[in-house]
């Protein structure tokens, strides 16, 4: 994963308290249940795009990750 450890804590921990608001809204559909959590959390996609030069494919890449672990 290209996303910083220390980027990728701080995103699980925005992400997971709206991950149950997500699945119920997107109908438990992994691919929209992860960008739903993402959009929901307001975090600063400036940073993850132009700071680090993340690109959606990296985003997708963290956000399944912390799925599986939410998953569990």
């Amino acid at each position: 994963m290209k996303m910083k450890r220390e980027t990728y804590a701080e995103l699980k921990a925005a992400i997971l308290p709206f991950f149950e608001a997500a699945a119920i809204a997107s109908g438990e559909l992994n691919e929209r249940r992860r960008w739903d959590c993402f959009f929901l959390c307001g975090f600063p996609i400036n940073r993850l795009c132009n700071d680090e030069g993340l690109t959606d494919d990296h985003i997708d890449t963290a956000l399944r990750a912390i799925v599986r672990e939410a998953s569990r």
